[in-house]
């Protein structure tokens, strides 16, 4: 019986002590809390440092850091730079990975906040407060995708029509998002869609705008005929 008992005991002791550990904080730039390295879950097995660049959100750029423990399909591409924007706000993401304990508490570069250029591409885009999508946004730098992806959270869903980066449409995309938007990527608070994205300009039109188009054609179809 004692026996029974222990192995579990020991297996944790020895899961405990094999994890990777990693620096675990969120806080604005111009701190430097830099708390103790905590032990990963065990399908983390990256640590990283990630700066966030908000737009427009309240007039000013906000500028974050967060660092965190990852699964290795977030670092298979080395540095990684994301960008999403919808309605009047943008969110940029410099992600930089490593793989030994607590080596995230290293600074890595400031996202630049010089306005980025138009790219040519224009996409649809809604808010959280006019869920319509029939909005036409410009897209700028990287974001030279249109996305439509639907938010799902405490059970109400929003759609997040905008401009991404190319990058964000590949795979893990929703642990990509849950970075980009989410508290944590380990908390299921918020649950994404698997995004549709397009490259040509206003590709990613709400379904309804386009049932419209549709009905039209057939309601003048059937005039011609008539």
């Amino acid at each position: 019986m004692k026996l029974t008992l222990c192995v579990p005991l020991i297996w944790m002791l020895f899961s405990s002590a094999g994890a990777l550990k990693c620096v675990q904080e969120y806080h604005w730039s111009t701190l430097q809390i830099l708390k103790d390295p905590e032990p990963c879950n065990s399908t983390d097995v990256h640590c990283a440092t990630v700066s966030y660049l908000d737009s427009k959100i309240i007039g000013e750029e906000l500028y974050l850091i967060r660092r965190t423990c990852v699964p290795s399909s977030l670092c298979n591409q080395g540095d990684q730079l994301f960008s999403f924007s919808y309605d009047d706000t943008g969110r940029s993401v410099f992600l930089h990975c490593c793989s030994t304990d607590g080596c995230n508490d290293k600074s890595i570069p400031r996202l630049a906040a010089d306005e980025p250029k138009p790219n040519g591409l224009q996409c649809d885009t809604c808010s959280l407060s006019d869920l319509s999508c029939n909005k036409k946004k410009q897209c700028v730098g990287n974001e030279d995708r249109c996305i439509a992806v639907n938010l799902n959270e405490y059970d109400e869903t929003h759609p997040l029509h905008g401009c991404a980066s190319a990058n964000l449409c590949e795979a893990d995309t929703e642990l990509k998002l849950k970075l980009l938007f989410g508290r944590s990527i380990n908390i299921d608070d918020m649950e994404f869609s698997a995004p549709k994205c397009c490259e040509t300009s206003l590709c990613n039109s709400a379904p309804a705008d386009k049932l419209s188009v549709i009905s039209l054609l057939l309601g003048l179809v059937a005039l011609s005929v008539c």
